[in-house]
């Protein structure tokens, strides 16, 4: 399996491209944290344009990618976000998302070409008609320092600034390394802390929150209106990563917090699945029949 940076490098986002939570246990059933007890949720809302991260079955995407998104669609999934497919021919993506009856919203990319070709990022997202340009993950060399962190986030603030300028926005994907103390502070605090709420969104991902031992659902709504983006992540008893619906998150919980909190796009995701289209395929039924 590829890991999502050597992904995103062999696709192109590199400086070298600049010229070109509670038991789940059916689907209309969540678990009450106060009582223990599993009970009939009330049915107040469903998600709406359920989105896929690519990363999921990049293994098919490489291999090809218009069969591959228009089986997506087959699917449900009227949204998608990109892990780096785009960058080598934004056209011919958004010609492949037209076709498949898709929308990409967002992508994802890495911290060196927002350093080395920013404006290429901004017109790759204009070509697909993307809003948000999410920086993925920071490498262990990235972040072994807070220091780090601080350097990281002034490029960011310039990297928004030129995005808010040119009509988009800037958003950071957390893992779960941000919660843990580095040098004395949480980095995911600084980051917070140093960058525009208006400018820098956080895309959170339910998986790397919840195995970090936080409290997701209260993150949303100290950052209402800061998270419109998240990855639907499932994880079970013992913290490994399962397909959406085979774990212990409570979706259901999280999903009304989000919308109270302003979340808009919910992307499904398994960064390692055995079976990738299996995957996709139970995580859109379960997320289609989560009533919250």
């Amino acid at each position: 399996m590829i890991d999502r940076r050597t992904l995103l490098k062999q696709l192109g986002v590199t400086a070298s491209l600049s010229a070109s939570a509670g038991l789940l246990t059916g689907p209309l059933f969540a678990h009450n944290h106060t009582t223990g007890d599993t009970m009939k949720a009330v049915a107040t809302d469903q998600i709406q344009n359920i989105g896929l991260q690519l990363y999921t079955v990049r293994g098919l995407m490489a291999n090809n990618a218009a069969a591959t998104l228009d089986q997506l669609a087959a699917l449900g999934y009227e949204e998608v976000e990109d892990a780096g497919f785009a960058t080598s021919d934004p056209m011919a993506f958004k010609a492949m998302l037209d076709n498949a009856g898709l929308k990409a919203p967002s992508g994802h990319t890495l911290l060196q070409p927002i350093i080395d070709t920013p404006d290429t990022l901004i017109e790759t997202a204009h070509t697909i008609g993307q809003k948000y340009i999410v920086l993925a993950w920071l490498t262990p060399e990235e972040r072994s320092t807070l220091d780090h962190y601080h350097r990281h986030i002034d490029v960011m603030n310039a990297f928004a600034e030129k995005c808010h300028s040119a009509g988009l926005q800037l958003a950071y994907h957390n893992h779960d390394f941000e919660f843990f103390i580095l040098d004395g502070q949480r980095p995911i605090d600084v980051i917070l802390s140093r960058t525009d709420a208006d400018r820098v969104k956080l895309e959170l991902d339910f998986y790397w929150t919840s195995k970090a031992g936080i409290d997701t659902a209260a993150l949303l709504h100290t950052n209402k209106n800061r998270v419109p983006l998240c990855h639907v992540k499932d994880m079970d008893e013992k913290g490994n990563m399962v397909s959406v619906g085979k774990g212990v998150i409570d979706f259901a919980s999280l999903f009304a917090a989000g919308r109270s909190a302003g979340l808009t796009h919910y992307f499904v995701e398994h960064d390692n699945p055995l079976d990738p289209l299996e995957s996709v395929r139970y995580g859109i039924e379960t997320v289609k029949n989560i009533h919250y």
